[in-house]
């Protein structure tokens, strides 16, 4: 029944937010392998390929964030509805194609990076922010 349910509300969610979601739980799946020990990351490029990745992804995730209401907030200000129509779309299309794989970027060259430390599990203030992450 409750199956059902949640594959109905995916089904009349927008095409973004089934792809935020979907991401969200293979995220997620990913961070519990190395917290589980059913799967270790290891490098397979250098650290500092994985470090420049991690912080390409902070850019993508943190700007799209900063500048995605920027965008919004004029379209309001304009009170032309062709114009927030098309903000809206833009921050649809945004989400998807730099703040999800941004923070892909980020959480998957992390696991990669804490890797090289002993993993997730050996960094207590990641280990703290992987609990706060799954509480959500």
């Amino acid at each position: 029944m409750m199956v059902g349910r949640f594959r109905n509300e995916l089904m009349n969610m927008s095409k973004t937010a089934n792809i935020s979601i979907i991401n969200g739980f293979f995220v997620i799946i990913l961070i519990l392998f190395d917290v589980l020990d059913i799967f270790k990351y290891q490098l397979f490029l250098s650290y500092q390929w994985h470090k420049l990745f991690h912080i390409m992804g902070l850019i993508l995730l943190f700007g799209n964030m900063i500048v995605g209401p920027v965008w919004f907030i004029f379209a309001l200000f304009s009170k032309d509805a062709t114009i927030i129509r098309f903000a809206v779309k833009l921050l649809q299309l945004t989400d998807v194609t730099l703040t999800v794989p941004g923070m892909d970027l980020v959480i998957i060259n992390g696991l990669f990076l804490a890797s090289v430390h002993g993993g997730i599990k050996s960094q207590p203030w990641l280990l703290y922010s992987v609990f706060f992450l799954l509480s959500m």
